[in-house]
Order: C-alpha cells, then structure tokens, then sequence
C-alpha cells in the first residue's frame, strides 16, 4: 500500500497592519525593491512568514535552499528599515502553540516620486530618438513623404507631458478612491502601467481636444 501523505496542518492569520494602496519612493528606495523583486512580487499576492519566503528560494533541482534562513532574516530586516515591507500580525498553526510573525509590503503598488528638477524624458537623447522613431513609423504609414518631424516632435512633448500629468492624477487617487486602490491591488505593476498608459491617451484627448485638431492639421499639410 503506498503511504499516505502528511496532511498540511492548518492555519489562521490574524492582521494587525493593511497595507496603504500606494507609496511614492525615492529613487534608492525603488532600487532597494529591485534588488529584492523575488520577495516583493511575491508580498504582493499574500503575507508570507519568514519560512514562506525562505521558500521562494528553494531549488527543486538541488533539493536546497539558495540561501540560508539567518540571510532571509537579514533580507526582512532590510526591507523593514527602509519602509518596505512591515510586520502584518502573526500565523497560528491551529491544534499548537506555534505562532510565526506575518510580513506584507507596506503599500500595494510603489512609484518612484517625482523630481522637479529632473529633466524630461522627451528632453534627453533617448527620448528625443524614440520620437524620432515614432515619428518615422507614423509619416510610413500614412505614406507623407513631407512629413514635419520638428513640429510632430514639438507637439508630442507637450501632448506627453498631458498625458503623464494625467497618470499622475490617476496614481494621486489610487491612495483616496477605494475603487481604484482595490482594482490596483488585485493586478500585477505591468498590467497597471499598460491601464494607465491607455487611460491617460483618452484623458488627455478628451479634455484637450485642441490636441487632435492639431495633430490633424501636421498630418494634412
């Protein structure tokens, strides 16, 4: 007869903490969340204990951990010194006394706060390629040979800086509109970003409809 396996013991988590819907960060702290992505993806699905992480680290193929339990140990405190992830309340393994301490990150989703002082992207080198760049693609298609990529640039950066202001706005509310910072919370970074993106093209033309007529004109010249 083959040997049954071992039921998983059951638990409860009980909450002291629930994380903010969004946190602005600075620009070391948004590093400091790329150094230890493995763990923050995973705090964006569920609160994990440290053995829960400890796990994510387990290679099947070698049967062992990456990384000792004492590093994990030293990776949370990280993470909670510089505001990252906090303690959430504890697990209770239920007919036991065990107890273990829950972690969850300390907002849903991160953005990396703005610089005034910080030049544009439309305004450095790579940007200014990528407008080129898509102004190339955008005279191919509708075959105008006569294209003005000047003013196609010049309008698309202040177009741009439209539509990012209006991502803003939709970030800015993600932390007040309960309805927002629930549908966030339930989607992975990218997914937000790809909304956003779209969202702040049809805001953007919708309350600057001037944008059209403009773009309209450039492309009948």
């Amino acid at each position: 007869m083959s040997e049954k396996k071992a039921k998983k013991p059951e638990t409860e988590d009980y909450f002291s903490f629930k994380p903010e819907a969004l946190k602005f960060l600075t620009k070391e702290e948004m590093r400091v969340v790329g150094d230890y992505y493995i763990i923050m993806q995973a705090l964006r699905k569920k609160c994990m204990t440290v053995k829960d992480i400890h796990n994510l680290y387990y290679d099947k193929d070698k049967q062992m951990h990456g990384y000792t339990i004492k590093t994990i140990y030293r990776y949370i405190e990280k993470l909670e010194k510089v505001g990252l992830i906090k303690e959430a309340g504890y697990r209770i393994t239920k007919g036991t006394n065990i107890s273990e301490k829950i972690y969850c990150r300390a907002a849903n989703l991160f953005y990396e706060e703005a610089d005034d002082g910080k030049t544009s992207w439309y305004e450095t080198p790579e940007g200014k390629g990528f407008v080129k760049s898509l102004g190339i693609l955008f005279s191919e298609v509708l075959e105008k040979s006569d294209f003005d990529h000047k003013a196609f640039y010049e309008l698309f950066k202040d177009f741009a800086i439209l539509k990012d202001g209006v991502v803003l706005e939709v970030i800015g509310k993600a932390s007040e509109n309960p309805e927002i910072a629930d549908l966030y919370s339930k989607l992975d970074i990218e997914y937000v970003n790809k909304l956003n993106i779209y969202l702040s093209f049809l805001v953007a033309f919708m309350k600057n409809p001037e944008f059209l007529d403009k773009f309209m004109k450039l492309v009948m010249k």
